[in-house]
């Protein structure tokens, strides 16, 4: 998110773009993957399913309201197309770094059922 919120108007797709959705794209598919083995298989048989939906639905509220505050700041930029990019890319870095240093490193310890 970094490299994208130092694009300006002279930026060239191959140049400024390109690399870093390369990047986050891979990026991405590989975390969302794990996360979701993570949830499916530390959930009980029983629930996984359920688990499974909430996930989804938990991604899918969460895109959009990070949508929508990534584009309110788009347009509060209001000084034109490629200042409105860097400015939306910069709160998406804030953002992605106050979610790094928020996050609850500790992994839950899972009770076994055959005691």
């Amino acid at each position: 998110m970094f490299w994208l919120s130092r694009l300006d108007a002279t930026s060239t797709y191959a140049g400024g773009v390109l690399g870093p959705l390369l990047i986050s794209g891979t990026g991405v598919g590989l975390a969302l993957v794990a996360h979701n083995l993570v949830v499916v298989t530390e959930t009980d048989h029983s629930e996984a399913g359920a688990a499974a939906g909430v996930l989804q639905a938990t991604l899918t509220l969460g895109g959009a309201i990070g949508l929508a505050a990534l584009v309110t700041v788009f347009q509060a930029a209001g000084a034109g197309l490629a200042a409105g990019v860097a400015a939306t890319f910069t709160a998406a870095t804030v953002i992605m770094a106050a979610a790094l240093l928020l996050r609850n490193p500790q992994p839950r310890v899972r009770q076994s059922s055959h005691s």
